[in-house]
């Protein structure tokens, strides 16, 4: 099926309320990868034939009538933060909406991943240094959306531990979307753990710090799914940040129905993710995210990524590591984790929080990020350990 066809297809079944706007994003993402709408909108969705028939004989007849069909029709939305598709949108180009920016001047690259970097730039008119986020001009169209959508998730966002965003916009010169949050002069927490180049003490405030960032985040219906040592910056002068929240799934108070909370409605809203497509970094990932069992996705999906994080900082080393992937994900659902007191001499306190962050079934773990931040604090509070 061509590539235009598949994607009319998907837009249309997302105007007539057959598929949600998060589900969306992940078959257009499999859809780059060679996978099959008709298949996907099955699997996802739940269509019978009947129904795919008929939104090809639509897709045919709106064909028909134009000469241009985008490859990656989409846009993002500034009412609920969620990724939504709309035909009107199928003849813009990604950066529709956004505004060109003439005030950075771009400097060094701080980091490359994907098709993204980061920069370093100087804003003009505030006559401060700041990082961009940049897409190369080449990046498909669903990549333009998650960095819309990371950048007003993490916007809105306001706590002393998550990096403020500053702008969103375009870069004049190459077409270049981008977002502009605060430069942090340091190094990543997981960087600071290999090099050992913290004491541990101060490494559990920072860790508690996290914790503060992400119940605050969790209150305001954001998880981030992605929390790990490397996304955590640590400044030379005592900021605690945490950063990269571009697989968040949010859902701001407004759309939250009913007696809904705003998490309540994110969880909802995740829900339409499809099954089995799995998301995260293997070495801190839940067992749930490695199943592939969106539904099952709520705060103690970030408590378990804390969890393995406080690993990283008692063992230091990841909590599962492996040759591959795939085998990493094996020893997650596994859960045959291996104790920190085995690699290192630790506090029996903070190991007994660290495992019980990280049990394998859910309902073992600490119901909230509050509640696994509570007992960090009283760790630090509390008297010196003895042997």
């Amino acid at each position: 099926m061509a590539a235009n066809h598949a994607c009319l297809v998907l837009a249309l079944a997302n105007r007539r309320g057959l598929v949600g706007a998060e589900a969306v994003l992940r078959i257009a993402d499999a859809l780059d990868g060679g996978g099959s709408v008709h298949e996907l909108l099955r699997k996802v969705a739940g269509l019978d034939d009947s129904q795919l028939k008929a939104l090809d004989a639509e897709a045919e007849a709106w064909r028909a009538d134009r000469t241009e069909v985008c490859e990656d029709p989409g846009e993002a939305t500034a009412d609920d933060q969620t990724i939504a598709l709309s035909l009107s949108a199928a003849h813009a180009p990604a950066t529709a909406g956004m505004a060109l920016s003439t005030r950075y001047s771009l400097g060094r690259i701080l980091g490359r991943g994907g098709v993204a970097r980061v920069v370093e730039a100087m804003d003009a008119d505030l006559g401060r240094q700041v990082a961009l986020k940049v897409l190369d001009a080449k990046a498909p169209r669903p990549a333009v959306m998650r960095l819309q959508h990371e950048a007003r998730t993490t916007g809105q966002l306001e706590h002393p531990n998550i990096v403020p965003v500053h702008e969103l916009g375009v870069l004049p010169a190459t077409g270049e979307a981008f977002f502009a949050m605060k430069r942090i002069v340091g190094r990543d927490m997981r960087q600071v753990i290999r090099e050992a180049a913290w004491s541990p003490g101060r490494l559990i405030e920072a860790f508690r710090d996290v914790c503060r960032a992400v119940a605050y985040a969790h209150s305001k219906g954001v998880i981030h799914r992605d929390l790990k040592p490397a996304n955590v910056m640590l400044g030379d002068f005592g900021e605690v940040l945490v950063v990269d929240w571009g697989l968040a799934i949010a859902v701001g108070p407004r759309v939250a129905s009913g007696d809904a909370t705003p998490l309540e409605a994110a969880k909802r809203n995740l829900r339409r993710t499809p099954a089995g497509y799995v998301q995260g970094t293997p070495s801190y990932m839940s067992p749930e995210q490695a199943a592939g069992s969106t539904e099952e996705i709520d705060e103690r999906t970030d408590v378990y990524s804390l969890g393995a994080t406080l690993y990283e900082i008692l063992a230091g080393r990841a909590p599962f590591e492996s040759g591959s992937p795939a085998e990493t994900m094996r020893l997650v659902l596994a859960g045959d984790l291996t104790k920190p007191s085995m690699y290192r001499t630790v506090s029996p306190e903070l190991e007994r929080i660290c495992l019980r962050a990280m049990a394998l079934r859910r309902e073992d773990r600490y119901g909230s990020v509050v509640e696994l931040g509570t007992d960090i604090e009283d760790y630090l509070h509390a008297p010196p350990e003895h042997p």
